[in-house]
């Protein structure tokens, strides 16, 4: 998919060219030979390029970098893989598993929020490994791996509201016995559904720069730093 917006987090890209870091542990260059993907990681980045990182072949190997939005073929949103019928980075010679897939209970409950989450009426995505999957056909999904998704929520949303949108999340999640990681995308940053959900007054919102703890993480002039916080 061409990119008709500036990469946002979470965000899979397709490099056209890959870049050689001088500060990058040797995995790193094999990991784009195979799978020239990166995700967008929330962090500044001068004008014209985007910061990215590079998955290895386990949790330990993980890369941040720059790279040129030049050097962007195609993007993926967390969106768009949600009814992905064949890896939308990957080349030709890559297809999703169909049979692997439904042995596995993160995408098992991939395909049941679709239903659980329609009355909400929100735009949502898998991110993580199983959207990096889904993305490029790699198996990077495990049978114990969690399901990340991120839900766009641009207007404000309720406690109350996420309150039954972490209840409603909750039942597929424990009849499968994963754990959901469900975060909301508000213009200001990032923050956990579960927090939200809570009672908490104050939340911790992510951002491009350092993370916040806020009352409306819909305003982030609220905002103060958590060290800073009473």
């Amino acid at each position: 998919m061409k990119m008709r917006r500036p990469p946002a987090p979470h965000d899979l890209l397709l490099l056209q060219r890959v870049p050689r870091w001088s500060a990058a542990p040797e995995w790193v260059g094999a990991a784009l030979e195979r799978m020239p993907v990166v995700v967008v990681r929330r962090a500044g980045a001068p004008q014209g390029l985007v910061s990215v990182g590079v998955r290895g072949a386990g949790r330990s190997e993980r890369f941040g970098a720059l790279v040129s939005i030049a050097d962007v073929a195609a993007v993926a949103s967390p969106e768009a893989l949600v009814d992905a019928q064949a890896p939308l980075l990957a080349p030709a010679a890559c297809e999703h598993d169909a049979k692997r897939h439904a042995m596995l209970p993160a995408f098992a409950v991939l395909r049941e929020l679709a239903a659980v989450l329609r009355p909400f009426r929100l735009a949502w995505g898998p991110t993580g490994s199983v959207g990096f999957e889904l993305a490029t056909g790699l198996p990077v999904v495990h049978a114990d791996s969690d399901l990340d998704v991120t839900l766009r929520t641009p207007e404000w949303l309720a406690r109350e509201s996420a309150q039954k949108l972490l209840q409603s999340l909750a039942v597929p999640a424990a009849n499968a016995g994963l754990r959901i990681d469900a975060q909301l995308e508000t213009p200001a940053g990032c923050i956990a559904l579960a927090e939200y959900a809570g009672g908490a007054k104050r939340v911790l919102l992510r951002t491009c720069g350092e993370p916040l703890l806020v009352e409306d993480a819909w305003a982030s002039r609220l905002a103060v730093p958590p060290e800073r916080a009473a």
